[in-house]
């Protein structure tokens, strides 16, 4: 699937400063074909977001365990990426426990984040309860990383004694 037109097309209207990588470059041996890898620069910290259309489109967007989003479809694919490079969606993760173990991760939309519990952010309803109860018992840390730093936030849940 050849999309480094529209993606071309969309970080330009979008004024993002972006590196395409093919094949041949060092690093990149395993993209094939017309399969592109695009890194797009934060205008004003170290933060990169990775476009990778080796089998779909990928979108790579966090710090520690990075989220990515699977797309076929173009539109929608755009439409998050857009969210991401606006602050309206970041990359969540919570940990739990002393050793900070990964409990879940995903995109999540700024809104979602002001307004609700941490426990609810990340679980799918069925599992809100089993989750609320973890991190009662062993305490742990949000992590919401944004686009800009400047809307970065952590949440730290002391353990229940």
């Amino acid at each position: 699937m050849n999309v480094l037109p529209e993606i071309r097309k969309l970080l330009d209207g979008l004024s993002c400063n972006y590196k395409v990588h093919r094949q041949g470059d060092e690093g990149f041996a395993y993209l094939d074909g017309f399969a592109v890898c695009v890194t797009i620069f934060a205008p004003n910290s170290d933060r990169t977001v990775f476009i990778d259309s080796e089998c779909g489109i990928f979108l790579y967007f966090g710090e520690e365990d990075c989220d990515s989003l699977c797309e076929s479809n173009f539109n929608s694919f755009a439409e998050t990426l857009t969210a991401v490079l606006k602050n309206e969606i970041c990359s969540a993760s919570i940990y739990v426990g002393e050793t900070k173990t990964l409990l879940s991760s995903g995109l999540k939309s700024k809104s979602e984040v002001e307004e609700k519990p941490v426990a609810e952010l990340f679980a799918a309803p069925a599992l809100a309860d089993y989750y609320k109860k973890v991190i009662e018992k062993d305490g742990a840390e949000a992590r919401f990383i944004f686009w800009d730093r400047k809307f970065d936030k952590t949440v730290v849940i002391e353990k229940k004694s």
